[in-house]
């Protein structure tokens, strides 16, 4: 489970930025998606915006993963 992996998202031709990287973890063989990161790829860019998509989220859909287990910096992260 702390294999976290990273694929480019390719966004609509004519933005700034044409692709944005987007993490993925394996988990009992179902993909879940750094929160953070498919915020931006939607624009949704602002703590308060992602805070409310993240929320509204059922708890079967969103959990929080510890940095360190992902070999990743301390504290914790949200995937969806």
């Amino acid at each position: 489970m702390t294999n976290v992996q990273t694929f480019m998202f390719a966004l609509p031709a004519g933005t700034a930025t044409m692709q944005v990287p987007v993490r993925t973890l394996d988990i009992n063989g179902a993909p879940w998606f750094h929160a953070t990161d498919v915020g931006k790829a939607l624009g949704l860019e602002t703590a308060a915006g992602m805070s409310q998509c993240i929320k509204a989220l059922n708890s079967d859909e969103r959990r929080k993963e510890n940095k360190a287990t992902l070999k990743l910096i301390q504290g914790w992260t949200n995937f969806a």
